[in-house]
This record gives structure tokens, C-alpha cells and sequence, in this order.
């Protein structure tokens, strides 16, 4: 057993935006290192094939994280686990193709909501559940995504960063780290079970949410304690060619 499957057995953990990419290839990585996963999706259950193993370990809920309500009625329905979570992933966001319609105010409104606030409803209510050395990470996107006919979304995930920021010094004191994971264009494929563990592509081929995952696994555990406070790139150096 490595260090981290070792870290994550029997520990539980949150995992928001379980529905596809990046949620579900973290929901899927943690439980198969034999962690407790709570898994929040709008649709409260997944179409997906679990191994007994896995089922035996995953606890969804249905949660619209861009709903305060939502959210807070989510964070009553768990106040047993106060102190009891190790760490949490929020993946709650929605992305779509750029056009200069979406960078009207309306548009604006509907990306803050999805992208940015989903994001701080989680943190400002599920972070008191998280105990000594707990460890919270949030998915934004890496800045190098962004171009014309995007301000809307743009904006709402730039702002992710000083989001991300804030909570780490707000909760520094309490022994809990936030960061934030940066990633580039990430395949929207289940690939999960052809890559995992390792047989990842080359490295002109499209970023895995598996590869997402592992990272993410990384910042959770104690190996990645020096690092708080952090945004961090994950997009195969897109802005250096």
C-alpha cells in the first residue's frame, strides 16, 4: 500500500460536481483508495456502474451548490460529521463554447452564480466540518483557457483565485488549507477505466480528469501540507508555446 492509500483508507471526505469529469473521476479515485466519500450532484445518484466496493463507500446527496439553501440545508443533514471530515473537492461550475452573447450582464449573472458562488456556498458552510489538518481544494480553470467573447465566465472564475485566497487565510489558524487547482482543457470522457492507475496519454493529447484527480488526492493529504493559500496551474504549459 503507497502513502496515499494508505492516508485515505477509512478517512471521509466531500466531493462536490460528482456528475461527470473532474467530480467523478475524484469520487471514483478516493473510494477506490478505500476512503468514505460524500458525493453532492444535482441529480442526487449517478448513471454510472459502481463496484459493491465502491457503492459500499459513496453517500450521495442531492445539492444545487449555487443554491445558499440548498447548501445550508445539506450542511444541517450532516452535523454528525463536524470535525470528522479530513478534506473536500468543489467542482460545482458550468463552461460553454465562447460567443459575444455571453458576455452580457445576464450571462454574467447566470456564470457568477454556477462558477463562483456554488463555489463559496460550499466553502463558507462545509469548512467548519472540516477537522485538524483538513484540506480543501477548489477547481477553477487555468487562466490560459480564457480569450475573446468570454468575459462572463472569465471574471466569474477569476475570481475562484481570490476566493481561494481568502478562505486559506481566514482558516489558517485553524489548521485548515485551502487551494485551488488551475486546470486547462480537460477531456470530458469517462476514461477512467482505461487510464487508471497510470497509463495516462502523451503528452499532446488531451488533459484526463483522472489526472485532475490525482492532484487534487495530493493536496488532501499531509504530503502537500506546505502549501496553502496556493492557485495552482494545471494545463501542460499551454502559455509557454
Amino acid at each position: 500500500m503507497g502513502l496515499l492509500e494508505e492516508y485515505f483508507k477509512g478517512k471521509t471526505f466531500i466531493v462536490s460536481g460528482v456528475g461527470r469529469g473532474q467530480g467523478l473521476a475524484t469520487l471514483r479515485l478516493l473510494a477506490g483508495m478505500e476512503a468514505n466519500v460524500i458525493a453532492l450532484s444535482r441529480s442526487g445518484s449517478l448513471d454510472v456502474e459502481f463496484s459493491q466496493k465502491e457503492k459500499e463507500r459513496i453517500k450521495f446527496f442531492k445539492v444545487d451548490a449555487s443554491s445558499e439553501h440548498d447548501v445550508k440545508g445539506f450542511a444541517q443533514k450532516i452535523s454528525d460529521y463536524r470535525n470528522k471530515i479530513s478534506g473536500m473537492v468543489s467542482n460545482a461550475g458550468i463552461w460553454e463554447p465562447a460567443d459575444e452573447k455571453l458576455s452580457s450582464p445576464e450571462n454574467m449573472e447566470k456564470f457568477f452564480r454556477s462558477n463562483t458562488m456554488s463555489q463559496y456556498n460550499i466553502l463558507y458552510h462545509i469548512l467548519p466540518f472540516l477537522g485538524d489538518n483538513g484540506s480543501a481544494i477548489i477547481i477553477g480553470a487555468s487562466r490560459n483557457l480564457f480569450g475573446g467573447n468570454h468575459s462572463a465566465y472569465t471574471v466569474s472564475k477569476f475570481a475562484l483565485e481570490e476566493v481561494t485566497r481568502s478562505f486559506a487565510s481566514e482558516y489558517f489558524h485553524k489548521g485548515v488549507r485551502v487551494n485551488s487547482i488551475l486546470p486547462g482543457g480537460v477531456s470530458k470522457d469517462d476514461n477512467f477505466g482505461k487510464i487508471y492507475p497510470f497509463n495516462f496519454p502523451k503528452k499532446d493529447g488531451p488533459i484526463e480528469s483522472l489526472q485532475i484527480a490525482y492532484i487534487s488526492s495530493f493536496l488532501l493529504s499531509p504530503l502537500s501540507s506546505a502549501i496553502n493559500g496556493q492557485c495552482i496551474t494545471a494545463d501542460k504549459g499551454m502559455g509557454l508555446s
